[in-house]
């Protein structure tokens, strides 16, 4: 005999409607339909795994959420937030995107953590993720970069030549934003995409922080050494005497503005754009360090060469 229970019981009024009394399994399936939200809608989007198309992308995370709204360079359609018991009294982080949202006019949607799960692809959601548009780089042409002929001595920029890794370029992104970079430059064509892995790789500073692309990296580091600009590569311990490489703790900088190069995770910096480079550093390692351990992670190399770099700047 199936176990019942009383409709005054059923939060969903739907339930109330029945002529009989709902079995559990029905009052699971209804308070589920609940819980997901627009299920018409996004079923639809589920169904073709998330492919993103040009008008919206799931984003997750807390962090990523709250820099979209703060930012504003997207537009939201619909948050949508862990609510198992229906009473939408999440943590504080997440009362704030609610907070934001519904001052914005966007639509706050209770969901469950079987259907944010399905949403984000098993990726960690933090129990909040919302619709939006794809974020995308800033293009420009090399020869029309104002910014690039101003005088400003002071000025630390990375670039990064083909780096496809999403979660590379996240790190990448967010090392930028704290070491104080004022501008990402990528290839247009051979950088990984500006997408919700890449956003919660950066702990969200991808909402927030300047990325521009170029069409030609190669042209682009042309434009700027006529702009009287340093171009610094970036090679292994194995290459420090091919290219008469410097400690970057050794490194004297010379007070003008600087562009510091890194390069694809298993090649690095190409031949075309180590030819533009005017210097190249190194990172010194250990002599107790295996020889087969012949490189850093890009992001954490370039948090040491950033840091090494902007205080050489600031004494300048």
């Amino acid at each position: 005999m199936k176990a019942r229970i009383s409709p005054l019981s059923v939060t969903v009024s739907s339930c109330y409607k029945l002529c009989y009394t709902p079995t559990i399994s029905q009052v699971r399936k209804l308070r589920h339909d609940r819980l997901s939200p627009e299920r018409d809608d996004d079923s639809i989007f589920l169904k073709k795994k998330m492919k993103i198309d040009e008008d919206r992308e799931i984003i997750y995370g807390i962090a990523p959420c709250q820099l979209a709204l703060k930012a504003d360079r997207r537009k939201i359609y619909h948050i949508y937030v862990r609510d198992p018991a229906g009473t939408l009294k999440p943590n504080k982080s997440i009362e704030h995107i609610i907070f934001k949202a519904r001052k914005l006019g966007i639509h706050v949607l209770p969901s469950d953590k079987r259907y944010l799960d399905k949403l984000t692809e098993g990726r960690p959601h933090q129990g909040v993720a919302m619709k939006a548009t794809p974020l995308r780089p800033n293009l420009i042409r090399h020869d029309l970069d104002k910014t690039a002929m101003a005088n400003n001595r002071k000025a630390l920029w990375l670039g990064l030549n083909d780096v496809q890794d999403p979660m590379n370029l996240g790190a990448l992104i967010r090392t930028a934003a704290l070491m104080g970079v004022n501008r990402v430059v990528v290839n247009s064509r051979k950088t990984a995409r500006l997408s919700a892995v890449v956003s919660k790789a950066s702990a969200g500073a991808m909402e927030v922080y300047p990325i521009y692309a170029v069409k030609n990296l190669s042209k682009y580091l042309d434009y700027l050494v006529e702009n009287d600009w340093n171009i610094i590569g970036t090679v292994g311990h194995k290459e420090v005497n091919q290219y008469q490489a410097i400690s970057c703790q050794n490194f004297n900088h010379n007070g003008k503005p600087t562009i510091l190069m890194l390069g694809n995770e298993g090649f690095g910096i190409s031949a075309s754009i180590k030819e533009k480079c005017n210097s190249f550093l190194t990172i010194p390692t250990s002599s107790s360090c295996p020889p087969d351990i012949d490189s850093l992670n890009v992001s954490v190399a370039a948090g040491i060469l950033l840091y090494s770099l902007r205080g050489r700047l600031n004494r300048c």
